[in-house]
């Protein structure tokens, strides 16, 4: 959730690709980066590039990268799902 809410607010974030899901949500270059869990190198560096100004991310475009995780199309989605379930069991 820490990730979603700060990409509404158009902040990319740096996050290790653990099972969690920060892969469902990081898209590299859009919304943030993702570095390989335990590799506190790949952190480091990351960071480094975006203090340094290196990545260049639009802030105005991430709140859009996430536009499937907002309540609404969520709950929409989650609907279908749950229609789809049914519907496979009759």
């Amino acid at each position: 959730m820490t990730l979603l809410e700060s990409m509404s607010w158009g902040i990319p974030c740096i996050s290790a690709d653990c099972v969690s899901g920060p892969g469902d949500i990081i898209q590299p270059d859009v919304n943030g980066h993702l570095y390989q869990p335990g590799d506190i190198a790949g952190f480091v560096t990351l960071l480094n590039k975006y203090i340094a100004g290196e990545i260049h991310i639009e802030h105005e475009k991430i709140p859009a990268s996430i536009d499937k995780f907002y309540q609404s199309k969520y709950y929409d989605r989650l609907h279908n799902i749950i229609i789809s379930a049914i519907s496979r069991r009759k």
